[in-house]
């Protein structure tokens, strides 16, 4: 399956907690997590959760306050499941071409996927 590109954000690291990998879209949800970890080497133990249309600001916003596991926003991604599941290379294009919302925030296009930090 191609790679798509999908953008991140770390729960509590604000607008500097966002960044983006290029992922094979057949692989698995702990692939993309084992690549997280190759990029984010402070990360060892995460969920993720797929983004519902939230402006980038606004989810930044919201994210800086503590939530429980039960508040947590999107839908969380199972390790065994394809990020095909989740995200088609049709969706993902469409955000880039037409997103939800207008960028507010220069380059960075919609964020795809919710980092939750696990306490260890």
């Amino acid at each position: 399956m191609p790679d798509i590109d999908l953008n991140f954000i770390i729960r509590g690291d604000g607008v500097d907690g966002i960044f983006t990998l290029s992922v094979d879209n057949g692989k698995s949800v702990e692939f993309l997590k084992n690549e997280i970890r190759t990029n984010q080497r402070n990360l060892n133990k995460f969920d993720l959760y797929k983004n519902f249309s939230q402006s980038n600001n606004a989810l930044v916003s919201t994210l800086r306050n503590p939530v429980t596991p039960d508040e947590r926003q999107g839908r969380l991604m199972v390790p065994q499941e394809k990020i095909s599941e989740y995200f088609t290379v049709l969706d993902i294009h469409a955000l880039r071409e037409n997103p939800p919302y207008l960028p507010e925030d220069g380059e960075i296009g919609p964020i795809n996927v919710i980092i939750y930090p696990s306490a260890e």
